[in-house]
């Protein structure tokens, strides 16, 4: 609101983005900007299937774990469902 922002580019990696995409919009959920701010994700380029660097997991084996913690961290997260409606009213 400080800054007037209408349009937010979250960039992350790409097993990464689900879960940051579902956060950020539970915040513009609780902060009733929904309406007004558009979240655009936005994968960094990485293929799936290769590990990132230091990392011992393959980024579509991250993406699995990351699917996992949204379901543990559901308080924290909007539904998928909600999050789809979200993009679908964005998008038209």
């Amino acid at each position: 609101r400080e800054y007037d922002w209408r349009t937010v580019a979250l960039v992350a990696s790409s097993y990464h983005l689900p879960r940051a995409f579902l956060t950020f919009l539970k915040a513009l959920d609780e902060a009733k900007m929904t309406e007004t701010v558009r979240i655009v994700p936005t994968p960094a380029k990485a293929p799936l299937w290769e590990k990132p660097l230091g990392m011992d997991e393959s980024r579509i084996q991250l993406l699995d774990s990351e699917l996992f913690k949204i379901r543990a961290y559901r308080r924290h997260v909007v539904s998928y469902a909600d999050g789809l409606v979200y993009l679908k009213r964005w998008e038209s």
